[in-house]
């Protein structure tokens, strides 16, 4: 069972009152021009004590910077709550700090429980944050839970990773990430004294760790070279994701928190976009204006305005209605020297052009991706022609000759050579920028549906469902004529509908997507495999339990014959068709796809996101358990439950799911108490986790129910199975086997409670839900039959 939820705050005492007043007044000064905040701290009514540590702490902003930069030399007294050097923090010992501010302080630290060494960044609330007001407090924890989430879904080598999270003995939040022993980019860049091309190629493997975020539908909202960290063998790591946004129209229209915005000081007004700065929605394209200006900045050394002298209203007005100079102005009206061997002078119209385009004040005219920002860059670099220039001919001639200086000497006889070769790099350039369109399609197309979900708009909250089903409405309309961008399209939609259980909508995507993706590509070709699965994953879940399986054989043995076992999609392939299989209860026939699985991960290298490794870990061992094999399946269970809780220190769905199987194992090893515990405490993860009726939960409350009556507590099992019942009925107003085993289970709790026509009539209920299925699991019937026989017995 969960451990209670502590009350946050820090002690009732004079110290701690007084460090969050020093706090507050901390938030004011950030908020002025650094210039000013002297005078404003001179006059203001406080003790000379709590004026000076004003003072250490703003020093400490401005020598530090960032969270998680070694900030060598800064020694800074450490608020009432707050670890000491020497501490422990959970498993860590505390070093020492590297950075602090009003909101949060970072700490040097050491794993220290014995097993191995390593450094860490531990980042902590301040804890006299913690009792401000109801509202901002709730904001600011709500922010950093949401930074800890959306680090653990984040699994890129340019990203640090989450390690770790909890709380401290005094209820203070903290998160353990990856300790990036290295320099901010610009530092880096002046350092090294990188050339152009170097910058860019550095600044790449940024954008791709921004597209990264992207891909999950996440905004970073403070991109700036101080949160990005070069480490020794010259990566760049992004961090601090403190401000981050989940684009979740279900709960959000897109718009930034002001709550959020005032707690945390929010964005950083020299990099955010036009829509920040005015507090309007933002999109991914907020991001990608702020990457225009850190290429901006790394190649020619200044931004494209100097606000650090103004007030937040000449700051709205100058990013938001007045042109910066041009790269290559910039470059002639200062002697900008970046760390550049020698300094610089002019840039490639390219760049010029590049970084316009990404800097456009209007977000639809940006790039339409980081990764599209990315891409043009490195078409410069190779020099090919890039998308932000003109599309004309003569530009993609003088490309083409400067990539071939030796033989455009040659004008005469050769002119007719030229172009003739020139005709292949016209079509790769047509076909790279036609994918790059796509993409920007695709991404408008999203985003228009997710504005028209905006409650601003509607008057009313959508459902993300509503959402994902108004998009496929549109997708005949949109790519009706290019099935190839249809499939893809449809199979995310479509997929996304069956996890929130909305079967005839995501069927109707699906099996258009696979049959627009065999007429484009044919049966052999990654897109048709993961319609393919799509669509049996979703024949299990209406009950065509052998159509599924023998779809996926399809695919895996295809895949097999293509000799494309190296995919990851083949790893998720083999593991879905185990699952499949394990719940029909067909374990040996799910053993072989599940190692499957596994070797191609542990003997060959496949790359797969680490949730999913350790789910499969989790159904080897629930596998493994069925067969008898007892032992190995509690080492399976272990090293997939440590693996998830490092991945999800507050729970998820597949912890539950590990939780509950977990039970079963320690009810089968004779530890009846601690599998009840184990059941309860899923069932209150899985409920946190699908909040509202679903199937993961009802199937949840079926086990307990079970293990309540192996246990003889026979009034909890009768509770939880109401519950089940009630869910069932909301959940499927229509014939279905989850319906008719709950049913069954409250059937077999009145007949043990000596029930005997409650029973009967929860059996007849149970026959009822099954009415129309073809395929009924063969546990649930002998469970049915079993109950009639019993029913018929006299008491």
């Amino acid at each position: 069972m969960s451990a209670p939820t502590r009350v946050l705050g820090t002690p009732d005492s004079s110290d701690g009152a007084a460090e969050r007043e020093v706090l507050e007044r901390l938030e004011e000064l950030l908020e002025l021009p650094a210039t000013e905040r002297e005078t404003a701290l001179r006059n203001m009514n406080l003790p000379e004590s709590r004026r000076q540590r004003l003072r250490e702490l703003l020093l400490g902003h401005e020598r530090s910077g960032d969270f998680l930069e070694p900030g060598e030399g800064i020694s800074l007294p450490l608020a009432p709550g707050l670890p000491q050097p020497g501490e422990r923090v959970g498993i860590y010992r505390i070093e020492r700090p590297i950075n602090a501010g009003g909101m949060g302080v970072v700490y040097l630290a050491w794993r220290d429980d014995g097993l191995y060494r390593q450094r860490v960044a531990i980042k902590l609330i301040q804890p006299a944050q913690l009792a401000l007001d109801p509202v901002r407090r709730q904001g600011l924890l709500t922010s950093f839970e949401e930074e800890r989430a959306i680090l653990a879904q984040l699994q890129h080598p340019n990203i640090v990773h989450i390690l770790d999270g909890g709380r401290t003995e005094l209820g203070v939040p903290y998160l353990v990430m990856e300790f990036v022993d290295g320099v901010d980019l610009m530092r880096y860049c002046r350092e090294q004294q990188l050339d152009v091309n170097a910058r860019l190629e550095l600044f790449c493997q940024v954008c791709e760790a921004v597209q990264e975020a992207h891909r999950h539908l996440i905004v970073h909202r403070d991109l700036k070279p101080g949160n990005v960290l070069v480490d020794t063998n010259g990566n760049p790591r992004l961090l601090d994701f403190g401000i981050a946004k989940l684009v979740d129209p279900l709960h959000e229209s897109g718009t930034a928190s002001d709550t959020q915005t005032t707690v945390l000081g929010a964005m950083t007004p020299a990099y955010a976009s036009p829509e920040q700065i005015r507090r309007l929605p933002i999109t991914t394209r907020s991001d990608i204006y702020s990457l225009g200006v850190i290429l901006y900045q790394l190649l020619s050394g200044k931004r494209p305005y100097d606000t650090g002298q103004m007030t937040p209203a000449q700051v709205e007005r100058m990013v938001c209605d007045t042109e910066p100079p041009t790269l290559s102005r910039a470059l002639q009206d200062g002697d900008a020297t970046p760390g550049y061997a020698q300094p610089l002078r002019r840039l490639s119209q390219d760049l010029d052009r590049i970084v316009a385009k990404a800097l456009h004040k209007e977000p639809e005219r940006r790039y339409g991706s980081a990764q599209e920002l990315a891409d043009d860059l490195r078409r410069h670099l190779a020099g090919r022609p890039v998308l932000a220039q003109p599309d004309t001919w003569r530009y993609r001639a003088s490309k083409f000759l400067s990539r071939h200086r030796v033989a455009s000497v040659l004008v005469g006889s050769a002119l007719m050579l030229i172009l003739a070769a020139s005709g292949l790099a016209l079509y790769q350039g047509y076909q790279a920028r036609i994918a790059a369109q796509a993409t920007a399609e695709i991404n408008d197309f999203l985003l228009e549906v997710l504005g028209q979900s905006n409650v601003d708009h509607t008057g009313v909250e959508v459902s993300l469902g509503d959402v994902l089903e108004s998009a496929a409405q549109q997708l005949d309309s949109r790519f009706g004529e290019r099935p190839a961008i249809a499939a893809g399209v449809r199979h995310a939609i479509g997929a996304s509908l069956l996890s929130l259980n909305r079967l005839e909508a995501a069927e109707r995507q699906i099996l258009t997507g696979l049959a627009e993706a065999q007429s484009v590509f044919g049966d052999a070709h990654p897109t048709t495999w993961k319609l393919a699965d799509a669509l049996a994953l979703l024949r299990f879940e209406q009950g065509h339990y052998q159509e599924a399986a023998t779809r996926l054989e399809q695919v895996v043995t295809q895949m097999q014959q293509a000799g494309q076992q190296r995919l990851p999609f083949y790893v998720t392939a083999s593991s879905n068709l185990g699952y499949i299989h394990m719940m029909q209860g067909q374990y040996a026939a799910a053993r072989p796809y599940v190692e499957q699985a596994l070797a191609a991960i542990e003997q060959h290298g496949v790359s797969v996101p680490e949730d999913e490794y350790a789910n499969i870990l989790s159904n080897h061992a629930q596998v493994l358990h069925d067969l008898g094999e007892l032992e190995l399946a509690d080492a399976g269970y272990t090293r997939a439950r440590e693996l998830l809780r490092r991945l999800h220190p507050e729970g998820s769905r597949d912890i539950a799911i590990l939780l509950n199987n977990r039970a079963l194992l320690a009810l089968d090893l004779g530890r009846g108490e601690e599998a009840l515990e184990l059941m309860r405490e899923s069932v209150e993860m899985r409920k946190r986790s699908f909040r509202g009726d679903h199937p993961v939960v009802l199937f949840g409350l079926a086990n307990l129910t079970e293990m309540a009556v192996s246990q003889q507590r026979l009034e909890l099992a009768r509770s939880v199975a109401q519950e089940a019942v009630a869910m069932a009925e909301r959940l499927y107003p229509q014939a279905s086997d989850d319906k008719g085993k709950a049913w069954a289970m409250l059937a077999m709790v009145q007949l043990i409670q000596g029930e005997r026509e409650a029973a009967r009539q929860s059996h007849d209920a149970a026959e009822q839900a099954l009415r129309g299925i073809n395929e009924v699991p063969a546990a649930l019937r002998e469970d049915l039959d079993a109950l009639a026989a019993a029913l018929r017995d006299k008491p």
